[in-house]
């Protein structure tokens, strides 16, 4: 620390002695004492007044707030203090900015504000020692951790206790488990294409939904085909959502299948023609009628191999049409597509279940997207934010919710929408979403939980640089064991090797405030949740179950054929 901004005590003791030395010359007998004493305490005040101005000026600057910063950093090795606790992640910090985290609270009295638990404002991510890590409900999680490392534990815990409507995306039946204590909260509805679960699907919704509105199919159609992180491979995107929008909204125009729009994309020779004038006529009722058909005509009228090429990227969002399963549940009528407002207005909950492979990837990312798109409406016009707010926990995003999940996490946050991501490791997520929407999601999501299993060493290289610097004195002894100097030297706060050994269930905390090695909730041990799982006696809502009707239909047609 440079002297500069040490405390001035020589200037400051300097200035009282002077002053000390004016006020005893005021009390001398002597001619024009009262002028040098007046003189002596102005010259001292202003020495003393100039060296704590200079003082306070020296530590509100950046040079000053580095200085805290690096003596903090070396007197707590570099991890989050009990001051940081405090200030940033502990219940107490949550409760400050209760009235901007949950509106509803602005008219209420403190009394009133402080009987309302945390939990319908923030959530718990950890402990550590005693003290219990709270994240607030406008700031998004990315967990990364490898399988079987506790992540999904713990996110059972974030919708088990989340306050208002909940997503939950995986590619296993795992969280299904919490069905029986959302359920209390609010409706349960599950979205499963896959056919993962055995109590199968209890709703259905069709991408064709709301495409009336070119608006709204150019934005279904962007999330069936999200971003491929490459610029050639964005080149054809582009055009495979262009033609795929003005597609889906012919067929929601004239209340047709998403099948028919797979014929539509998937034809030549002859039929070429005709499904160009199937398309024109469907177009006719469009409030952008002539734009619409200019776009048809343009795809129809290309050469061969550049359609060929659209044609093969647009495809990719149409795969989960070779699932009987996926098709029954997700091409079905308009009349029979799941109202989304539940999800809202009643505190409900909707499980989305892709498949593994993620051949229903688009389906589902679909669904997550338009989700998303009623909820900022509705925040919009609650005033901006949801109260409570809408918690989406996506588990294997990757594979269930490939979405623009850079965008949501810049956006969502501040309207009430609150993101809790899970993925294996960094390279899965530039695999899916890009070398540069996968950093700019590590730098939207205010709070990153790294878990065990973390083994690439470009990921270990990574998370250690992130986890900052501390100091360490290293001593230089002689022969006799006297010290005879010492090196002051940095060291990763957290090394690589330190997190590549990471045990199960913990997790490092990066993005609020210096690290912190939290123990994240292992929700199944809950007696509550016990308890409720043995009530349940894994009882599954089954108002519609689409497999075992197809499955029945099946038994009955085979005698005939």
């Amino acid at each position: 620390m440079s002297k500069d901004r040490t405390f001035p005590g020589s200037a400051l003791g300097i200035g009282l002695l002077v002053d000390a030395a004016g006020v005893a010359a005021i009390q001398l007998p002597l001619p024009y004492a009262d002028l040098a004493g007046g003189g002596a305490l102005v010259t001292g005040t202003t020495v003393a007044g100039v060296a704590l101005v200079t003082w306070v000026g020296a530590r509100r600057g950046t040079a000053g707030q580095l200085d805290r910063w690096s003596r903090r950093s070396r007197r707590d090795g570099g991890v989050a203090s009990l001051r940081d606790h405090l200030r940033t992640t502990s219940a107490w910090s949550m409760r400050r900015r209760a009235v901007v985290l949950k509106p509803s609270l602005a008219h209420a009295n403190m009394w009133e504000r402080w009987r309302t638990p945390v939990s319908e404002y923030a959530a718990e991510i950890g402990k550590t020692g005693r003290r219990r890590l709270w994240i607030s409900a406008e700031d998004n999680i990315l967990r990364v951790a490898g399988p079987r490392s506790g992540k999904t534990t713990a996110m059972a815990g974030r919708i088990i206790k989340a306050p208002g409507g909940v997503v939950v995306t995986s590619t296993r039946v795992d969280l299904l488990k919490t069905l029986p204590m959302r359920a209390a909260k609010g409706p349960c509805h599950i979205y499963d294409p896959g056919g993962i679960s055995k109590a199968g699907s209890t709703i259905k919704w069709s991408p064709l939904t709301g495409c009336r509105s070119t608006a709204i199919a150019a934005k279904r159609a962007a999330a069936m085909l999200p971003e491929s992180g490459s610029d050639e491979g964005e080149r054809w995107d582009k055009q495979a959502r262009r033609v795929l929008a003005v597609l889906m909204h012919a067929a929601a125009l004239t209340d047709r299948p998403m099948r028919q729009v797979q014929a539509w994309l998937d034809v030549d020779g002859p039929a070429l023609r005709v499904a160009a004038t199937e398309v024109e006529q469907a177009l006719e009722d469009s409030p952008s009628a002539s734009a619409q058909r200019a776009a048809a005509r343009q795809f129809y009228g290309t050469v061969d191999k550049t359609r060929s090429s659209i044609v093969t990227t647009a495809m990719v969002a149409l795969q989960w049409l070779t699932d009987d399963k996926a098709a029954a549940i997700g091409d079905c009528e308009p009349s029979e597509s799941m109202d989304l407002d539940d999800l809202l207005d009643r505190r409900g909950t909707i499980y989305i279940l892709g498949s593994k492979e993620g051949l229903t990837a688009p389906l589902t990312g679909a669904l997550v997207a338009e989700v998303i798109r009623l909820a900022e409406i509705v925040a919009e016009q609650r005033g901006g934010r949801l109260d409570p707010c809408l918690t989406l926990v996506l588990d294997e995003a990757a594979k269930v919710a490939p979405g623009p999940l850079h965008e949501w996490a810049a956006d969502c946050g501040g309207r009430g929408i609150v993101l809790d991501v899970a993925v294996h490791s960094l390279a899965a997520m530039e695999h899916t979403w890009g070398d540069h929407a996968a950093r700019m999601i590590l730098s939207t999501c205010n709070a990153i939980l790294v878990g065990a299993g973390c083994k690439d060493p470009h990921d270990l290289a990574h998370w250690e640089a992130l986890s900052g610097e501390r100091k360490e004195i290293s001593e230089t002894r002689d022969k006799d064991g006297e010290v005879t100097s010492t090196t002051e030297i940095g060291r990763p706060v957290i090394t690589a090797a330190q997190i590549a050994q990471l045990p199960k269930g913990m997790a490092i905390v990066y993005g609020l405030g210096p690290v912190s090695i939290v123990k994240t909730p292992n929700t199944w041990k809950w007696r509550s949740v016990r308890k409720a799982l043995a009530q349940a006696a894994r009882q599954m809502p089954q108002q519609t179950r689409y497999e075992e009707q197809m499955a029945a239909e099946d038994r009955v047609t085979e005698p005939a054929q």
